[in-house]
């Protein structure tokens, strides 16, 4: 007896409100302190009269369901305990046998209001979040699209004039200084490009929205693309740049493009921030760790100053740095960029002699063969058709085609005037705008696919946003991102698709 006083004694004190119901649902027993009710006030009374009116029916058939099935179950009510404030309750039925046989059940009551309210405003805030990311998602396709639409005009432009000076201006006193001037219109546009996108990158980072795009790659191709690339800022400051590697036409499987950003970043800046010397890019494979190292013959880098490198927005505040540009996210992207890949980035530095960037990637090898790739075309295509609203692109495609020997090719400026145009072209590579009224590249594609048109589709768009990328990829649709660059044009066109 004294046992079941203690125990009567502190279910009456416990914060939960225990009741004990017969199988007709009337009380039998209650913690007083917790259920806020006196017995002459509720034992004999059916648990369903103190039940919101919304929830009788249901929660009459949940204790009948723990009578039928002899086993435990939970149901909860919302409840209005203040006028236009409610609380949550969460209630646990329990059979309770004796001598085998079902005799009452054991009700546990316990106020979640507080747990509800917590998960309904982590919801809400999650719902403002995805709102947000969402336009911001938006914010940077659409300035992807508004700023990389003029500077198609102004590169391609620039490109076109380059190489047309053999032919037009050969014999022209005037010509080097023309081919300087044009070398520079080139240089900038490509400067600009370069700040857009890697403000789009690091943006797109940050939002979480930055996927793969797994394709197989030449490692050794892609960084002598890259030295290529800088060759001539090299060569300004007398600086040579090396490549030592056994990798010689090794395949493997990850982002081409975040890993040319990467090369380009971090081979730019050792160029940038040396005067002579050598830069040497290195590559390794060891099972499926791709490791490169880019070492430099520069002005080092303090240990104080090691920790703050890879932080966005930060620059190194000497006198060297503040004569070179830039706004000093090009490593805090590359390390962006390496933890999206799976990999690491790390630095080794020693003031006024130099440092060594070191970046660690998880690869796969690619079943690409490792032997010498044909220099053939794949295909020579013979119609091409240009869907682009815009007319300066139409223009500016349809002559970097023609330098790529491309002759015969049309241009419509809507999907309703493409579908139109393939009926009598029938061309067999088709270059699509994404963005275009009433409807858009994907559409496009894919009304003209049902028409059994047998061609090759690339779209060509100022969208460089990672998602859109990899839709067109779902889709089984080739991407080039504007500005069109005459190399990567053609490249495409001696490619098997």
């Amino acid at each position: 007896m004294k046992h079941e006083s203690h125990l009567a004694n502190l279910l009456s004190q416990a914060p939960l409100f225990f009741f004990e119901v017969d199988l007709d649902l009337n009380f039998i027993y209650l913690n007083k302190v917790q259920s806020g009710f006196t017995e002459e006030q509720i034992l004999g009374k059916s648990v369903i009269e103190f039940v919101p009116p919304e929830y009788k029916t249901s929660y009459k058939q949940f204790y009948h369901s723990v009578i039928e099935t002899r086993q435990s179950g939970h149901f909860e009510i919302k409840a209005e305990i203040q006028p236009g404030i409610f609380g949550y309750y969460q209630f646990t039925l329990a059979p309770i046998f004796k001598d085998n046989r079902l005799t009452s059940l054991l009700g546990i009551s316990q106020d979640i209001t507080d747990q509800r309210n917590n998960e309904f405003k982590m919801k809400s805030m999650q719902i403002k979040a995805e709102k947000e990311s969402l336009l911001k998602t938006n914010f940077l396709a659409e300035m992807s699209h508004e700023i990389r639409t003029p500077l198609n005009g102004v590169t391609g432009f620039a490109q076109l004039l380059s190489l047309s000076l053999p032919e037009f201006a050969k014999d022209s006193p005037e010509f080097e200084k023309i081919k300087k001037y044009i070398s520079g219109m080139n240089a900038a546009s490509n400067t600009l490009l370069e700040i857009v996108n890697n403000i789009l990158s690091i943006t797109e980072i940050e939002s979480g929205k930055s996927s793969l795009n797994l394709v197989d790659c030449d490692v050794i191709d892609l960084i002598k693309n890259t030295k290529d690339s800088l060759l001539l800022f090299a060569e300004k400051k007398g600086i040579k740049i090396e490549i030592d590697s056994n990798l010689q036409h090794q395949f493997v499987k990850m982002d081409k493009g975040k890993f040319l950003t990467i090369m380009n970043n971090l081979i730019n800046n050792a160029i940038k921030y040396s005067n002579g010397g050598t830069v040497l890019a290195s590559a390794t494979l060891q099972e499926n760790m791709l490791t490169i190292s880019i070492k430099d013959e520069g002005i080092g880098i303090s240990k104080n100053d090691l920790e703050r490198i890879f932080k966005q927005y930060e620059r190194l505040e000497s006198g060297y740095t503040q004569l070179n540009e830039g706004f000093g996210i090009g490593l805090s992207l590359v390390k962006g960029l390496c933890d999206v890949m799976g990999g690491e980035i790390s630095v080794q530095s020693v003031l006024n002699e130099g440092s060594t960037f070191t970046v660690r990637i998880p690869v796969s090898l690619s079943e690409t063969p490792t032997h010498k790739k044909s220099e053939s075309r794949v295909k020579t295509y013979q119609r091409a058709l240009i869907v682009d609203d815009n007319q300066a692109n139409q223009m500016i495609l349809k002559a970097l085609l023609k330098k790529a020997g491309m002759q015969n090719s049309e241009v419509t400026s809507s999907g309703e005037e493409a579908l139109e145009k393939i009926k009598e072209f029938q061309p067999d590579i088709v270059f699509m705008d994404l963005f275009m009224p009433n409807m858009d590249g994907f559409e496009t594609i894919e009304l003209m696919r049902k028409t059994n048109l047998k061609a090759r589709y690339i779209i060509v768009s100022a969208d460089a946003m990672d998602t859109t990328i990899q839709k067109a990829i779902a889709l089984n649709i080739e991407y080039m991102t504007k500005p069109v660059v005459f190399s990567v044009l053609n490249s495409m066109l001696n490619s098997q698709p």
